[in-house]
């Protein structure tokens, strides 16, 4: 792996890293993908931000990946992880705000998951959910 590849990959764990440590950061990114609605305005500002970052490492990923410096194995489990958001509410919204802010490239990128069907029906951020009444429920693997 290219050292270029190597910081990119680091710099995605350290993302995820965050998200772990962080309970709230954790709420945010699941719940605001899910509903937008039920966040606040500063949680609002937290979630936009969180995807702001995700995207830019995506298309920083794309570029990589087009320029050959970056396994396409290793960007495809990426992609696919974070495109199956893609589909839901509260990226949607994102996206309808923010989608000029990235490259060409990242834009024909997400349209394109965005048009076709989920690429897995029924998939909850991070791989689990909380109803309005605080249960947790898991996500049985993909198969």
């Amino acid at each position: 792996m290219s050292t270029i590849a190597q910081d990119t990959h680091e710099t995605l764990l350290n993302g995820y890293r965050e998200m772990a440590k962080d309970a709230n950061l954790n709420r945010v990114f699941r719940q605001g993908t899910l509903d937008i609605s039920v966040l606040t305005e500063e949680e609002t500002g937290q979630f936009f931000a969180l995807w702001t970052y995700i995207l830019y490492l995506t298309q920083n990923w794309l570029y990589h990946r087009s320029s050959k410096t970056l396994d396409e194995e290793l960007s495809e489990t990426w992609m696919y992880g974070i495109s199956t958001n893609f589909h839901m509410p509260g990226f949607q919204h994102y996206w309808k705000h923010w989608r000029d802010f990235f490259s060409q490239e990242l834009i024909d990128y997400v349209e394109k998951v965005m048009s076709a069907p989920p690429l897995n029906p029924g998939h909850v951020p991070l791989g689990f959910s909380v109803d309005s009444n605080g249960t947790t429920s898991t996500v049985p693997p993909i198969e």
